[in-house]
């Protein structure tokens, strides 16, 4: 039996007796933008608002629609995907955070399935607690369960990211157009390794990149160096990806039960 409220299939009466009974309030994030040749575009959004299903029925949380869209302008070479500016982002966001703290709202979890959003969202959070003494969470999967059967699970569009598209949408992942591709090397020894940092004989050093500066197919699953065995994306199956989903529900879910008894805290001033 549901134990959450997904807030846009509630009537205006049955939300103000949600409120009565729950005050935290989950927020799913997304983006839509290039998730190389083998998954949509809409990708984060679609792992965002499987995960939040998952959570919502096993806790007390009242969980709004997904946000499907957010910051990517690093992503805009690849057709399909859609950013907004930053400054548009936190209010829209913020603004959605202000209308449920009007309804009793008093603590969010930000569910964030974009590493994009994170800056903005960090920034929301530190308003909420300055200004209204909420405090804010933001899960993101890859940083809960950072491996899977031996593989990185952050990889842009890699073994972790496909297998849970295939557990929700099997029918939107092409398997028969997954690949892998080499890091794009700058020059001898300076070769990016995310958008946000360059390796330099072992050294990391910070920098800022366009997705198409790293990779060639816009997966951005690319190895830094040759694997041991090559990877074979049509390893990560539904199967793999539900049991990732299932590991992630069960921490997010007892994070919480344990975040909910907390505050909410004196604002600032």
């Amino acid at each position: 039996m549901p134990m959450g409220f997904f807030l846009s299939e509630l009537t205006w009466e049955e939300a103000r007796e949600a409120f009565k009974k729950i005050q935290t309030v989950m927020i799913p994030l997304g983006a839509t933008e290039q998730h190389g040749p083998h998954l949509p575009l809409g990708t984060d959004w679609i792992e965002a608002d499987a995960l939040a299903r998952a959570v919502t029925s096993q806790v007390d949380i009242i969980t709004t629609q997904v946000i499907p869209v957010g910051l990517s302008r690093q992503h805009m070479d690849f057709p399909g995907s859609i950013t907004v500016t930053r400054d548009a982002y936190k209010r829209f966001v913020a603004d959605i955070c202000e209308s449920l703290i009007h309804w009793g709202a008093k603590r969010f979890i930000f569910m964030n399935q974009h590493g994009g959003n994170l800056d903005a969202l960090t920034e929301i959070a530190l308003d909420l607690r300055s200004r209204y003494g909420i405090l804010s969470a933001i899960p993101q999967w890859w940083e809960i369960v950072r491996d899977i059967d031996g593989e990185f699970a952050g990889a842009h569009s890699g073994y972790a990211e496909t297998a849970l598209v295939a557990a929700s949408r099997p029918d939107l992942v092409r398997y028969d157009r997954a690949q892998m591709a080499p890091t794009k090397p700058l020059t001898e020894h300076i070769t990016p390794v995310e958008l946000t940092y360059f390796d330099f004989k072992g050294a990391m050093i910070r920098t800022y990149l366009r997705v198409k500066d790293l990779s060639s197919i816009g997966s951005m699953a690319e190895e830094l160096h040759p694997p041991p065995k090559p990877l074979d994306l049509r390893l990560a199956s539904a199967e793999v990806g539900r049991r990732l989903q299932n590991s992630l529900v069960q921490i997010i879910v007892e994070f919480i039960r344990e975040f909910s008894t907390i505050g909410p805290f004196e604002p600032e001033g």
